[in-house]
């Protein structure tokens, strides 16, 4: 029955990832050239979150990378990083933000994927979203600090 039940979370989680880049794939390929220069990601950013779980607040330190792979007018980034939470130690596996600051990515924790997803402001320096793990859990993000790396 356990085995069963992982398996059934596995495929819920893969679906809401499908999801989530189904979502994002429309705003890539819709941006004009117009609209390249506003709201551009900083190359790399360190994410203080925390998030209420069982009535619990948690904190989280990601770095996140973003790759520049734009084409003609389709304007997104490559995200890639690493992070640390309660749990210990995470690296992110892949990830897409889009040029509006749509964007998710995927983390490993041992065998365990998250995917987060949300949507970054840059004149605020500031990010809005939840994680859904394979496992079933998830939360919204309470408290997000963006700080651009130098």
């Amino acid at each position: 029955a356990c085995y069963l039940w992982r398996r059934y979370q596995r495929a819920k989680f893969d679906r809401l990832l499908k999801e989530k880049v189904r979502e994002i794939y429309p705003v890539i390929f819709q941006a004009n050239s117009s609209q390249q220069t506003r709201n551009l990601p900083p190359s790399s950013v360190i994410l203080l979150s925390s998030y209420q779980e069982n009535g619990k607040m948690h904190s989280t330190r990601t770095e996140l990378h973003f790759e520049d792979r734009s084409l003609q007018s389709k304007c997104y980034w490559h995200v890639s990083g690493k992070g640390d939470d309660d749990d210990g130690s995470f690296r992110i596996l892949d990830g897409l933000l889009a040029q509006d600051g749509t964007a998710y990515w995927v983390e490993e924790q041992g065998k365990l994927r998250v995917l987060n997803f949300g949507t970054f402001d840059w004149r605020r320096m500031s990010f809005g979203g939840q994680w859904r793990a394979e496992n079933g859990k998830r939360a919204t993000y309470s408290a997000v600090e963006v700080v651009e790396q130098e």
